[in-house]
């Protein structure tokens, strides 16, 4: 059925939608900014609506509504209360309605979430002009929805685009819904924790930063990187001259990647006691990383995204990556420096008078899901016992325990022992030999690899402990890695994303504020008022390791939390 002009009826829906009838809804908003769209603001257009029975060849004209009032929206809600809602990016409608109206935590169908979780890897994109033409053929235009940002009223133009909006997302989880019950798929992962996690989002509290402190230190980076630059007398940013001095002072590289060349380049240096040539190879990396840090994270980014009173409101994304992890744009507050600027943290602080910051994270989060894929026996001992395998490695290797960690999972994806000499700057003897000695410790680890490579490639995807389907592209060169990794990387976001949910479902249950403004990877940070300090230190162990017990069962995922005035009380 064609979307384009389909008739319908300005105000409240004549009837109440029916016990699990899908309704779909369609917000626009006027005067909104781009980058901004988290942040609720702008003035309300219209909020379309379709209901389900249009679809059986009635007059269409009774089964699709348009809302231009706001003190409708409550009357509207009501009358589509026992229906099953449906949204295409469930958690920008909901938040931007929640300005005008109550909207409790309910079940909805989010036609984005639901593709992503079907089709992660499969496809990389999840608009709703993308979704429309997956599953009924046709082409939608969606030129449209600039004009809101323009205009104060509506045209029939825009309603009619509003219109076809609602009635596209219901066709789409229509189809979604048939497709899924003719393939028998389970979609537990997204009742369990996609839908709730992108409740919990909503909830979710600001993280505050210490603005004066923020600022100094872009005035330092930036200073320091120019001394440093100006001391090695060329520009670290211009990859020919950076070459031509590194080949100057005797150091031959095949580009000037920091990760991917430089650093394993100064650690194999080091390894060989040339520590003229790291030490001149770590300044470049050093004014490289302060030059960065000062143009990534200086005044324009404070003007760009600290609100009054230091607040930063990340835009978190349910599913941001291909294993399902959660993302974060707006900025992204998963991304900001640790390993080799770890002073950030220490300027993210409480919002509260005397408050705390919780920082919990999961111990060998990845390698007891490895564990528990492949039922290692002596991986699993090694667990239990509380043998710190990331030294045991290092110790293996002689090198940090922070390659340690990098080897044991690099090899727990399936990674070569050439891409474990580049990684490390070890030589390939030297890589080869670990990997051997990986085999004979732990068996059922390279067995399980070896299936997950024969499944993938019979099957084009891989699943996590869930059941998500991850799908594998056997045109990509990393094929039989991401086979490997996916599994381990989804199930370890399920986890994350569970532990988040019950987080938040303990705070609702409590009737207590949702103090979370971070998660990022296998870490949860809690922004707590001194008088909640016990409360949320338990309730931050106690439901990572339920969510373990729920996402790979027997295996005991141990939470640590950490106490102190910023994020950087993890130590």
């Amino acid at each position: 059925m064609s979307t384009e002009n389909v008739s319908y009826v300005k105000g409240l829906p004549l009837r109440d939608a029916y016990e699990g009838e899908l309704v779909a809804l369609d917000l626009e908003m006027f005067s909104q900014s781009e980058g901004r769209l988290h942040r609720p603001h702008g003035t309300f257009a219209c909020l379309s609506v379709s209901f389900e029975r249009g679809l059986d060849g009635t007059d269409l004209a009774q089964h699709n509504y348009l809302i231009e009032e706001v003190h409708d929206l409550r009357e509207l809600l009501h009358r589509i209360r026992l229906g099953k809602w449906v949204f295409h990016n469930a958690g920008y409608d909901i938040r931007q309605l929640r300005r005008f109206v109550d909207i409790p935590q309910r079940s909805v169908w989010d036609t984005m979430l639901i593709e992503a979780g079907l089709f992660s890897g499969w496809y990389d994109s999840y608009g709703l002009a993308d979704l429309y033409r997956r599953w009924t053929g046709n082409v939608i235009s969606k030129e449209l929805q600039s004009e809101f940002g323009k205009v104060s009223t509506l045209s029939d133009q825009l309603r009619a685009y509003a219109i076809r909006d609602s009635r596209s997302t219901l066709e789409i989880a229509v189809a979604q819904n048939a497709y899924i019950s003719s393939q028998g798929f389970s979609i537990k992962h997204y009742s369990l924790i996609d839908e709730p996690c992108m409740w919990a989002i909503m909830d979710m509290s600001p993280a505050r930063i210490d603005v004066d402190g923020w600022l100094k230190l872009a005035e330092f980076h930036e200073a320091e990187g120019l001394r440093i630059q100006e001391e090695l007398g060329f520009n670290v940013y211009s990859h020919t001259q950076t070459k031509a001095a590194l080949k100057s002072a005797g150091i031959i590289v095949r580009s000037t990647n920091r990760k991917d060349v430089l650093g394993p380049t100064t650690r194999k240096l080091r390894a060989e006691g040339k520590n003229t040539g790291a030490d001149y190879l770590q300044k470049v990396i050093d004014a490289r990383v302060f030059r960065k840090a000062a143009s990534t994270y200086g005044k324009e980014w404070v003007d760009q995204h600290v609100e009054e009173g230091g607040l930063v409101y990340g835009d978190f994304w349910t599913i941001g990556a291909r294993s399902s992890r959660m993302a974060c744009s707006n900025p992204n507050l998963q991304n900001i420096p640790t390993r080799e600027l770890p002073i950030f943290r220490k300027l993210f602080i409480s919002r509260f008078d005397k408050g705390v910051i919780h920082v919990a994270d999961c111990w060998q989060q990845e390698v007891c899901i490895l564990a528990w894929f492949s039922e290692d026996k002596n991986l699993v001992a090694a667990l239990r016992e509380r043998r710190d395998l990331h030294q045991e490695t290092a110790d293996d290797f002689r090198l940090s325990r922070r390659d340690g960690k990098d080897i044991n999972l690099g090899l727990g994806y399936g990674m070569s022992a050439q891409g474990l000499a580049k990684r490390t700057g070890i030589s390939l003897n030297e890589a080869e030999a670990g990997i051997t000695l990986r085999k004979q410790r732990y068996p059922d680890v390279m067995a399980w690899g070896d299936r997950q490579r024969k499944n993938a490639f019979a099957q084009d995807f891989v699943e996590t402990s869930t059941g998500r389907r991850l799908w594998i592209n056997r045109y990509d060169r990393q094929w039989e890695r991401h086979a490997i990794n996916l599994p381990i990387q989804g199930t370890a976001a399920d986890h994350t994303k569970l532990w988040f949910v019950l987080c938040h479902q303990f705070s609702r249950s409590e009737r207590i504020p949702f103090r979370i403004p971070l998660v990022v990877h296998d870490e949860l940070v809690a922004d707590v008022p001194l008088g909640e300090n016990e409360q949320w230190k338990g309730l931050l162990a106690s439901t990572g390791a339920l969510s373990g017990k729920e996402v790979v069962p027997g295996m005991d995922m141990s939470i640590g939390v950490q106490v102190g005035e910023s994020w950087g009380a993890k130590t």
